[in-house]
Parts: structure tokens; C-alpha cells; sequence
């Protein structure tokens, strides 16, 4: 056993006039470099999320305007195309009409000349009286009432190939020998036409009429 085994610690410490320290774990509160550190490493993640959510919730935004913007311009375009379309149909029956209407009134003329004419051919007709002629002038009265019959069928044909040029088609079926129209059918005047024209055309009306509630329909005004 040496020396040095004899010496007692506590003695020692006294002499040297130090003790025996053990080392402590500090509580860093927020004021050192790493607390600080921490603290800036949290709010910048707090400010993330936030901005996350903010940019998730501008996201939904956009796609929910982009959504309205697309239904806007599929509106927009169907709305063109409807409107052009109409705008065509309308500017093309407008001149169709027109034509009718000039066509229309131009054979109203047609048939008031032909009844005219047909009404003068039958005056010259009913001026022959057969139950007159004697027989010293049968043959000279036939060879005259020959002549006003076929000048009178000249002109009533060519009173009804000129109805038929104008676009009327009575007057094909009567030059053929079928059964005529009743009497005081030609006495008729622009009122009827203009009623006949009426009833054709109201289906081509109705038929646009439809297509138009169809298309607001279609558009959601309705």
C-alpha cells in the first residue's frame, strides 16, 4: 500500500480550498440562439399551413371560375349560333315571302284578266242563236259562228297558258276538259288569295315559331 492510498479526499478539498462540482442541464427559456431559432422554425411552419390552406382555398376559387367562365362562353357561343342561324332563316323567309306576295299578287292580276277575258269569250257565245238561222243562211251563219268559236277557244287557251305561266294551276286541269270550278269561283278576290297564301305559309310560321320557344328554352330564358 503506497502513500498515496492514505490521503483522504475530503481533506483534500479543504486544503486546496476547491469542491466538487457536478454539471447541471440548463432550461433554455426562448432567449438563446436555439430557442430563438425554434421559434422562427414554428411560425414559419404555422405560416406554411396558412398559406397552403389560403392557396387551396384560391384553387377552389379559380376552378369554381373557371367552371362559370366555361358555362358563360358555351352560353355565348350557343346564343351566337342561335342568333345567326335565326337571323339567316328570318332575312331568307323575308325574301321568300316577298316573292310569294309580288308572285301572289302578279297571279291575283293573272286570274282578274282571265276571268275578264272568259267572261267576254261567253258574251260572244251566247250572241249566237243557232234557233235563228234559216236555210238560206245556214251555211253562211255556220261558217261565222265556226270562226267566233275557235277565235273564242284560241283566246280562252291563251288566257289560261298565261294563269298557268304565272304559276296558277287551275287552269292546266280545266284546259284538259275536267270538271270545272263552281260557279263564281273566279269572282274571288285578293281577300281569298291573300287568305290562301295565309294557310300555306302558316305551317313554315308555326314551324319557326317552335324552333324559336325551343331555342329560349334551350337557353334558359324560359
Amino acid at each position: 500500500m503506497g502513500a498515496s492510498d492514505f490521503f483522504d479526499d475530503d481533506l483534500l478539498r479543504k486544503r486546496t480550498g476547491t469542491r466538487s462540482r457536478r454539471p447541471s442541464l440548463t432550461v433554455d427559456d426562448g432567449s438563446s440562439a436555439l430557442g430563438r431559432h425554434r421559434d422562427t422554425v414554428t411560425n414559419q411552419v404555422s405560416g406554411a399551413a396558412e398559406e397552403i390552406e389560403r392557396l387551396r382555398r384560391r384553387q377552389s376559387e379559380l376552378e369554381k371560375e373557371r367552371e362559370d367562365l366555361e358555362t358563360l362562353s358555351q352560353r355565348q357561343e350557343a346564343y351566337e349560333k342561335g342568333k345567326r342561324e335565326l337571323h339567316e332563316n328570318l332575312s331568307r323567309s323575308i325574301v321568300g315571302f316577298e316573292k310569294q306576295e309580288t308572285q301572289s299578287a302578279r297571279l291575283v292580276e293573272h286570274y282578274s284578266t282571265a276571268r275578264s277575258e272568259c267572261k267576254k269569250l261567253l258574251g260572244e257565245l251566247e250572241q249566237i242563236h243557232e234557233e235563228e238561222w234559216t236555210e238560206d243562211s245556214f251555211r253562211s251563219n255556220l261558217t261565222s259562228a265556226s270562226s267566233v268559236l275557235e277565235n273564242a277557244r284560241a283566246a280562252y287557251n291563251k288566257a289560261v297558258a298565261t294563269v298557268e305561266a304565272a304559276g296558277g294551276g287551275d287552269g292546266a286541269r280545266m284546259v284538259h276538259g275536267a270538271e270545272p270550278e263552281p260557279e263564281g269561283a273566279l269572282e274571288r278576290g285578293f281577300l281569298y288569295w291573300l287568305k290562301v297564301g295565309f294557310a300555306i305559309s302558316l305551317p313554315f310560321i308555326l314551324m319557326m315559331a317552335l324552333l324559336f320557344i325551343a331555342y329560349l328554352v334551350l337557353m334558359g330564358w324560359l
